[in-house]
This record gives structure tokens, sequence and C-alpha cells, in this order.
């Protein structure tokens, strides 16, 4: 086999390594949070981003409603309700119905907690246009693109690279 092929060979699987090693995460805390409550059926729809690869290990396990509270970014006191889940029905995005009753100008504060730790606290207004703070779902899909690019960038330079600095062996050097 000869010197070319072999970088190439190697030079794939390490890229293949380093990017399975940065993708297999083994804990992390849901990534987005959007909420909306229906006052008629008081009903509030949360829909979560937390990508996971085994929905039945690692899902949001527990999540915790504040309504009012004193302190919305830090609860003091403890929730208001608690709704207990033991798994997620998709990979990514999932979206849950809570039903408890809340005025018409609540502030309602949920914290969804992952079964392999980490947590995500959001605040929601009832009756007025929610606004996440954090972010969107493109925070979960920009970092994907930008490895992606940076992989398929480094399958072509480093052959590149590769052969510059490879000298030539003459026949009688066998």
């Amino acid at each position: 086999m000869s010197t070319k092929k072999i970088f190439y060979i190697l030079s794939v699987l390490l890229i293949f390594g380093v990017t399975m090693s940065v993708l297999d995460v083994k804990a992390h805390s849901p990534i987005t949070m959007d909420m909306e409550y229906d006052l008629n059926a008081q009903e509030l729809s949360v829909k979560i981003t937390h990508g996971v690869t085994d929905p039945s290990y690692h899902y949001v396990y527990l999540m915790e409603i504040w309504i009012n509270s004193s302190d919305p970014y830090h609860p003091p006191e403890a929730p208001d309700y608690s709704f207990d889940f033991t798994e997620q029905l998709a990979h990514n995005l999932n979206n849950y119905i809570l039903s408890f009753p809340a005025g018409d100008k609540a502030n309602i504060t949920v914290t969804a907690h992952c079964s392999l730790g980490g947590s995500l606290t959001e605040h929601f207004y009832v009756g007025q246009p929610y606004h996440n703070p954090h972010g969107t779902f493109s925070l979960a899909v920009i970092p994907t693109i930008v490895s992606t690019i940076i992989v398929f960038g480094l399958l072509f330079i480093l052959p590149m690279l590769g052969q510059k600095n490879v000298p030539n062996l003459s026949k009688s050097s066998y």
C-alpha cells in the first residue's frame, strides 16, 4: 500500500474519530424551550429541544412550574406544579402539554431537568407574546453545520498539505 493511501486512510480515521468524540455527549441540558398557554383549556404547551440518541435512557424527566414566583430567575420556594416523565417521544424536538390553572396575567417559570444532569429554566408571561431570550432552534443546528464544513474542509486540505512534504523515492532506494 502506498504512503499516499495510508495518509488518506489515517486522515479520514483521525477526522472521523475527532468528530465522533465531540458528538458523543453523554449529558447536557435541554437546548431551547418555547411555550404557549391556552387560557380556555388551562394548558401550557412546552416545546423543548433536547437532542439525544436513546430517548428511553436520556430524556427530560422532570418539569417544575412556578406561577408568579417572587424571583422568576431563581425561585426560592417549592414549585407549584411538578410533572414527571419516563422517556422522550422523539430524539430531538418534543412537545409537552401540561395542565394547570394560571391567571390571564400570570408569570410562569418552567424548569426542565435532564435525566443525566443539567436543566433549563425559561419564563412565560400569559397574555403577552413569547420571546425566548436564549435563542432559537438554530442554536442546535448551527454547530452541526459548522462542524460538517470543518470536517469536509480538512478532508480536502490535509491530503494537499501531506503531499508537499513527501520526499520522492527512487526505485534504487527500495
